[in-house]
């Protein structure tokens, strides 16, 4: 049985989409011959919002979760100086000092082994010291464990494959600001040159990088689902007060969301006795919820 190391920030407790891929792999890699060991950080759940991502782990040390088919080791988490303050006053206190110290640790986390995150390199190292694999898989975002990844596979002549859920470099988020687009792309391109290969959700990723990411042979691996979730909902009964319609994830520009609005704007006109409800639930449009008037979520797609 081949054994694979992940390096997986979003991992289940914390609910996130992006950590159910690593999660599923961790599931069913065993189906396939291999033995999966994820290093992820410590997630302790304890405000159910945002500020989960910045909170304390429940331990200063590794808490290691083994079964038949893999194994889990959770890294300690101690929150940045930035997110100290955020927890104690809120997030509308003291944001010009936050933004400084996060910044910091945002640039300086690839040039040194700091930063609340490096503890997951650290636990991996610990684990790779006493154990060999046969691969290093990480996936990102953030793609700071592609740089652990890249370090780990150097240091134990293990090779390393990069993952992407979503763009790096060219995120539009990068793009927009010069600086940080020629940070991300410099360390981008320095980094992957030492990855075995590149895997990723779509087609369109997989050119969206090869334009950056040159000669290096890719994999498409698509999200799919968990039949284990299928089958626990499936005897619940479904309402239909309404047609309920959810895209899970960031939208990019690339996204035809226009070109749905349009469509669903003509159907409701010609349907005007149909109630219809769409959700996006992502990073980028926090907290939108359409409810009958396109004008509405169509001004807001227009601001984000």
């Amino acid at each position: 049985m081949k054994k694979v190391l992940i390096l997986a920030y979003d991992f289940p407790p914390y609910v996130s989409v992006g950590g159910l891929r690593p999660y599923n792999w961790y599931k069913y890699f065993h189906e396939f011959d291999i033995f999966p060991i994820v290093i992820t950080r410590q997630w302790s759940n304890k405000h159910g919002n945002y500020l989960d991502y910045i909170s304390e782990g429940d331990s200063n040390k590794e808490i290691i979760e083994s079964v038949e088919h893999g194994i889990i080791i959770r890294a300690p988490y101690k929150p940045n100086f930035a997110n100290r303050i955020m927890l104690k006053y809120g997030d509308t206190k003291y944001k010009f000092l936050r933004k400084i110290i996060s910044a910091y640790y945002e640039f300086a986390q690839f040039i040194f082994l700091t930063g609340p995150k490096s503890t997951i390199y650290s636990a991996a190292n610990n684990y790779l010291e006493k154990n060999s694999v046969d691969a290093i898989i990480a996936t990102g975002d953030p793609f700071i464990l592609f740089s652990y990844a890249s370090r780990l596979s150097e240091k134990y002549k293990t090779p390393w494959i990069a993952d992407y859920r979503d763009p790096w470099s060219q995120n539009l988020n990068i793009q927009r600001n010069y600086f940080l687009k020629v940070w991300n792309t410099y360390f981008e391109k320095s980094i992957l040159k030492s990855s075995f290969s590149i895997t990723t959700v779509s087609d369109f990723l997989q050119v969206k990088i090869s334009e950056l990411i040159k000669e290096k042979s890719f994999l498409i691996l698509p999200n799919g689902y968990d039949p284990e979730l299928v089958e626990n909902v499936k005897s619940i009964k479904q309402q239909n007060d309404f047609l309920s319609i959810a895209f899970v994830g960031s939208i990019y520009d690339w996204h035809p969301l226009r070109s749905f609005l349009s469509v669903m704007s003509k159907f409701i006109k010609s349907n005007k006795e149909i109630k219809i409800r769409i959700n996006f639930y992502g990073i980028n449009l926090y907290g939108v919820t359409f409810n009958g008037d396109l004008n509405e979520i169509i001004k807001l797609y227009s601001n984000s």
